[in-house]
């Protein structure tokens, strides 16, 4: 059910700037991290960690943190980054 909502709402981006490695920021810090995220999807992200049971809700945050970050890999080159960073070219993975 939980994943479905995730997925309906585009959250996975959202999940994974509001964590650290994996576990979730208080607040405040979230709201900073997401202060240019698209008001639906800062509004579907408080939702879901209001109702979502805390141990599915660990789960969750801690597996789309990680997929974010291993597609960032893949893409960029680098698993860190925030929208206040300047955008990097795709590196290609195995290419010297």
């Amino acid at each position: 059910m939980w994943e479905q909502f995730i997925y309906d709402h585009t959250l996975w981006l959202a999940m994974e700037q509001a964590c650290d490695e994996g576990v979730l920021l208080p607040l405040e810090q979230r709201a900073i991290r997401l202060q240019s995220a698209p008001a639906c999807m800062r509004d579907g992200l408080e939702y879901m960690v209001a109702h979502c049971p805390p141990h599915v809700l660990h789960r969750l945050l801690r597996l789309f943190h990680f997929l974010v970050q291993i597609s960032r890999i893949r893409k960029l080159g680098v698993a860190d980054w925030r929208p206040s960073m300047p955008a990097t070219p795709p590196v290609a993975i195995g290419r010297q």
